[in-house]
């Protein structure tokens, strides 16, 4: 009797744990499809931007060389024309005598050609770009990816081409012909119907805001938050408990000296925000102008046709013979003479291995347009881990459902909650780039840059997607219609030669920015308690190496503060490690335990580590890329920290 008991009340247990068991099986294969499909998404993302950028090139690769064969035509022109085209030598002809009717006519004649070729040009450059980006837009479409904010942006822009006084010749915008092109009627109409069709990725743009800040972190808010973090360390104690500075400050606080703040130390250049004369959308970068070294120009025009006739002097030409030329923003010249830090920040990681393993090829070693493409899926979940606390305990409960109060679905790809809300700080930072750049290449005979030559000419025959972590491009900026505080307090600085002395203040908006610029320009009172360019660190190796298990009691007289002129800034002060024993590459140096786990090093020289190096006595991994390229950081070099080793860059 008592066995048949004991069997009956185990009967059901099996059947108790198989339901567990088929439970967290569910459970379990939703989570594996969660993460398939945002995998899956991902890939669907990357790829969609990826061809939606290069269409985006393709376009303006074929409307620089379309510009650029006008070019030839005009300049074939100019090599046909013969003195009865012109009624006689044109550059002997005494200007006093009269002209016959029929050499003038012929001069207009002439004129009306070239000018109706310029003309040509004009519109390429308008509409080319433009068709660019709904060739993009259908190649996003094509690869999965759907609106998602874009459209809203375009449609505001659409209609700000009528309405804004940017447009408006009456309001001192831009003007109603352009090289006899009336361009607002089919350039708005072709935005519109990009629009209703529905654009399903972002686009870089020449518009407004799309200005260049030097040095680039006086335009990332989080600049100025770091600046007010440790203000705020520093008025706290004497001296303070401080966090890390490396940060966006760190260059400013190691390498900057007081000098260095005299006069005006910044550039914020709203030029590429100006008006192009061409589409704003993938701007190609192009400007009509009679070249001032004409015959330089004339002579290469001369060796690409093949005919070393001589041609009309420049001063015998019509104004109608403009040239299509790159404009400014395509020579590394105008930026290294403008941003102090574009050759160590920008044009060494673009163009000398500082990001590809190799230098790159120096017919391409020009700046010019590029074509961007950001876009994102919402993917949604089939299941959600949610916790509800308990009130009887600081425990909770772990469970599954849908919540209606919650999204239950993940973004994949652009973040970007409204393109046209100065609410949204993520879409007024150009160093958020979750998308993909594109651009087109080409080069002259002999392997010269086609800048070389400022006449557009037919020789871009390729383009490519740019590897991701390279730096963006100056005067970068995705769509988007409004402008936030930071943007505001920036177009107030462009104009000001002191942060100290000015007539009209920034406004409440920008106080915080220029005050926390202010503080940032004060070495004794700000940036010396992260680096003092006048601490001995010989002189503190020399009493502190061989007694470091005391330093933690002393650190106080130590270490910067204002009663302290000579202590270490944070960025001198002896790091403390972390790590047991079993880590120590006694090769490296000495580690001094002060606890179990926490510990200082003195290296094989007698320096003591500081919070500005690593630790000598963990050993990494050696990462050898080989020998080739130049001088960037990872590459081309013996790479012994695991902090600097970059992965392979996508071509």
């Amino acid at each position: 009797m008592t066995t048949r008991r004991r069997q009956n009340s185990q009967s059901g247990q099996t059947l108790l744990l198989g339901v567990v068991m088929l439970l967290v099986l569910a459970v379990a294969l939703l989570l594996a499809f969660d993460v398939h499909n945002v995998i899956r998404a991902k890939l669907k993302v990357e790829t969609a931007q990826e061809a939606a950028a290069l269409a985006a090139a393709s376009w303006q690769k074929e409307s620089l060389n379309l510009i650029g064969e006008i070019n030839l035509i005009k300049a074939a022109e100019t090599l046909l024309a013969n003195d009865e085209a012109w009624g006689g030598d044109v550059a002997k002809r005494n200007p006093y005598d009269p002209v016959e009717e029929a050499d003038q006519n012929r001069r207009y004649e002439w004129q009306a050609r070239i000018g109706l070729l310029t003309e040509m040009q004009t519109r390429v450059a308008f509409l080319g770009p433009l068709a660019g980006f709904a060739a993009a837009n259908q190649a996003a479409k094509a690869n999965g990816l759907a609106d998602s904010g874009a459209s809203r942006s375009l449609q505001t822009y659409y209609e700000l081409l009528e309405t804004a006084a940017r447009y408006s010749p009456m309001a001192g915008g831009a003007p109603q012909y352009i090289n006899n092109y009336a361009w607002k009627a089919p350039y708005r109409s072709l935005v519109g119907r990009i629009a209703e069709n529905g654009a399903a990725i972002m686009p870089n743009v020449r518009s407004f805001g799309s200005g260049s800040v030097s040095p680039p972190q006086l335009a990332k808010e989080d600049f100025y938050d770091a600046i007010a973090r440790h203000a705020a360390e520093i008025a706290a104690g004497n001296p303070p408990q401080q966090s890390s500075w490396h940060d966006l400050l760190y260059d400013f606080v190691k390498k900057w000296r007081n000098a260095d703040f005299q006069d005006k130390w910044w550039n914020v250049d709203f030029s590429m925000a100006n008006f192009p004369g061409e589409s704003e959308i993938y701007t190609l970068g192009v400007q009509w102008q009679s070249i001032p070294d004409y015959q330089a120009t004339a002579q290469s025009a001369q060796r690409i046709l093949g005919n070393t006739d001589t041609v009309w002097p420049k001063k015998s030409l019509p104004a109608a013979m403009d040239w299509c030329c790159y404009d400014k923003f395509w020579y590394p010249e105008y930026y290294r003479d403008t941003y102090r830090d574009y050759q160590s920040d920008h044009y060494s990681f673009w163009f000398e291995s500082g990001i590809l393993r190799r230098n790159v090829k120096s017919a391409y070693r020009y700046e010019g347009p590029a074509a961007y493409a950001e876009g994102g899926i919402d993917v949604p979940e089939a299941a959600r881990l949610a916790t509800r606390p308990e009130k009887t305990d600081s425990t909770s409960s772990i469970f599954f459902k849908r919540n209606p109060a919650r999204s239950t679905s993940n973004r994949v790809g652009s973040r970007r909650s409204s393109f046209a809300s100065s609410s949204d700080a993520e879409a007024f930072g150009t160093n958020y780039r979750p998308g993909v750049i594109a651009k087109a290449f080409g080069e002259l005979s002999g392997g010269r840059m086609p800048i070389e030559i400022p006449v557009i000419l037919p020789v871009f025959d390729r383009t490519t997607v740019m590897p991701t972590y390279m730096p963006v491009p100056y005067g970068f900026a995705v769509l988007r219609l409004a402008s936030s505080k930071l943007d505001a307090f920036l177009a107030w600085l462009a104009g000001q030669d002191s942060l100290f002395d000015y007539e009209v203040g920034p406004g409440a908006d920008g106080a915080f920015y220029l005050a926390m610029l202010q503080k940032l320009t004060d070495g004794a009172g700000f940036r010396y308690y992260g680096y003092n360019p006048a601490f001995d660190a010989g002189s503190f190796d020399n009493r502190w190496r061989d007694r470091l298990k005391k330093y933690v009691d002393s650190r106080k007289s130590e270490v910067y503060a204002q009663n302290n002129r000579s202590g270490a800034g944070w960025l001198q002060e002896p790091q403390l490690f972390y790590g047991d024993k079993s880590t120590w590459d006694t090769s490296g140096g000495t580690r001094v335990y002060i606890a179990d786990k926490s510990y200082y090093v003195v290296d094989t020289t007698g320096h003591i580590i500081t919070n500005d190096e690593s630790d000598p006595t963990v050993r990494y991994t050696t990462i050898d890329y080989g020998s080739g390229g130049g001088g960037g950081p990872g590459f081309g070099q013996t790479v012994v920290s695991s902090d600097t080793a970059k992965g392979t860059p996508r071509l």
